[in-house]
């Protein structure tokens, strides 16, 4: 299954807020936080079609970064960047929880295009009792 998200937002020199390496106030930090895991929530109820959703306990994730210039990210800023859109799969229904999740390596391309986000997953395990 893939979701496909937007970039995280950026700030005016073009860094993403939701980076810990980003300088930026608490209170923009919190709202773009807060849109980024609405847009993952958005992006799982579009992609369901209405469909209830399966609830998995376990998934692994893999995200798939395409930067719009040949920048690239950190691993681990890339993960701890990602934690809000984790978040919103879970607001969508997709998992019970994030305690039980496993991530792959990020993969980072470029697409001048259409820059994006893809979620991979795999490996998912139904809820049990």
């Amino acid at each position: 299954m893939i979701i496909k998200l937007p970039l995280p937002p950026k700030d005016k020199k073009g860094r993403s807020i939701l980076s810990p390496n980003t300088p930026s106030h608490w209170a923009a930090k919190a709202r773009a936080k807060k849109i980024y895991r609405e847009q993952a929530n958005i992006a799982v109820l579009l992609m369901l079609d209405g469909n209830y959703p399966p609830l998995y306990e376990q998934g692994r994730l893999i995200f798939h970064w395409y930067h719009r210039t040949g920048h690239r990210m950190d691993v681990d800023n890339i993960m701890a960047t990602m934690k809000s859109a984790i978040d919103g799969l879970v607001d969508g229904g997709i998992f019970t929880d994030d305690r039980y999740l496993t991530y792959g390596d990020p993969v980072q391309y470029t697409d001048r295009e259409n820059p994006r986000v893809e979620v991979e997953i795999t490996n998912c395990d139904w809820k049990t009792g």
